[in-house]
């Protein structure tokens, strides 16, 4: 026989080159197509492929989603199921622990009581929105609801990745809306109010670096003497502290994360008089700690923090707003004796936070004619557009005073 007559009989064209000895549950249709059968829990599944390998694995994959609830056919599933599978399998090895903690408070909070107990083929667009809006009647902000949503529509596009539901019920639902509100940012007039009446506050060394450096509470929080080069005058952005939920324990710690994105890494230049703030913290927390003796207790791997209790402990970002809410009715407490006895109207100093702080060393910056570009860099945000669309305030009133420059040249 010659060569070219000789024909390679695989497995994809059995059905041309000889008649095949198929599996149980597959047969050979006229079409030239291969079909495959099998029951479930009295259900019947039948699937279609013109590859006899390809429907061979089909069949196994719907055979063990079909016994476990996922396969869309006829699937029992329920939302609390997959949820699970969702974080365990896919989210658990990608993200952070925060992140993590937010998914499941999410969840746990505002989905499961309403719509966990549901299969997944069943919940509509319709009971999506019915969830927002019951939300946002008992007075949910709406970027928890947004959370929501992006936590559900995440849920629901892995089920559809897998096979296990033909469409997206959040697709669809909308989201409720609201006015975009500019960040609280101190003048220039509030932060000389603020900085005086911090004097002698315990946290005022962990405040002032705050505004001088914009940097996240937790990164603050986080910092270690090693971070600080005082030879360079720079301090090493590489962690952020957090205390939260240990998911496997349920109970609340502390715990060293990386930084919010690859960007959050960096090296913050600081001015003389941070410079010597720091060294004045690190006198005075070793003298704190001879003092305190044996009450100073710092937690294993977080004996080298640059701002501690009173204790050598970590410090939670609740006690720092707490401050702040302190310091903020100190002011307006000056400000109404002072308004009584000026006979005027009160000029009340609204809430701060701490990502007041960080906002306000950006506007200075701004102010200042610090570029962009660096001001991005030394927030460590991950793109340009995310610090000029906060900043819009501030960027416009910078343009209008460049424009003036050119005044002369057409009057």
């Amino acid at each position: 026989m010659p060569v070219e007559c000789i024909q390679l009989v695989t497995e994809d064209n059995l059905d041309t080159a000889i008649k095949p000895k198929l599996p149980p549950g597959i047969t050979l249709r006229k079409d030239g197509r291969y079909q495959g059968r099998f029951t479930c829990q009295g259900k019947r599944y039948t699937l279609y492929d013109k590859n006899l390998r390809t429907l061979k694995k089909r069949l196994a994959d719907a055979k063990y989603e079909a016994e476990h609830g996922y396969y869309c056919t006829g699937g029992q599933v329920t939302l609390s199921n997959w949820y699970q599978t969702w974080l365990e399998e896919y989210k658990s090895v990608v993200v952070k622990n925060s992140t993590l903690l937010l998914y499941t408070t999410s969840y746990e909070r505002y989905i499961a009581n309403a719509l966990g107990s549901r299969k997944l083929q069943d919940i509509r667009t319709i009971h999506i929105q019915k969830l927002y809006n019951d939300l946002q009647k008992s007075g949910l902000s709406v970027g928890t609801i947004q959370i929501v949503h992006a936590v559900l529509f995440n849920i629901f596009k892995l089920a559809l990745k897998n096979d296990i539901l033909i469409k997206n019920p959040c697709v669809g639902a909308e989201i409720p809306r609201e006015e975009k509100k500019e960040p609280r940012v101190l003048t220039a007039a509030e932060q000389d109010v603020f900085l005086e009446n911090i004097r002698g506050n315990y946290y005022e060394p962990l405040l002032r670096v705050a505004l001088g450096t914009g940097l996240r509470i937790g990164e603050l929080l986080g910092l270690t003497w090693d971070d600080i080069d005082f030879n360079s005058s720079t301090i090493s952005i590489s962690r952020t502290l957090l205390y939260m939920k240990n998911r496997q324990t349920g109970r609340f710690g502390f715990q060293f994360q990386t930084p919010k994105s690859r960007t959050s890494k960096r090296i913050v230049p600081l001015i003389p008089y941070l410079s010597v703030l720091l060294k004045d913290q690190k006198k005075y927390q070793h003298a704190l700690r001879i003092a305190r003796g044996p009450f100073w207790t710092p937690l294993p791997n977080m004996d080298n923090l640059v701002f501690t209790t009173k204790n050598g402990t970590p410090i939670q970002e609740v006690y720092v707003v707490k401050c702040l809410n302190s310091i903020t009715e100190k002011i307006n407490r000056i400000e109404r004796q002072q308004a009584l006895y000026e006979n005027r109207e009160l000029v009340p100093f609204e809430k701060i936070t701490p990502h007041t702080l960080r906002h306000s060393f950006a506007t200075r910056a701004f102010e200042n004619g610090l570029a962009p570009k660096t001001v991005q860099e030394l927030l460590g945000h991950s793109n340009i557009n995310l610090t000029m669309n906060l900043y819009t305030h501030v960027t416009q009133d910078i343009k209008v005073r460049e424009m003036e420059k050119l005044y002369h040249i057409f009057n």
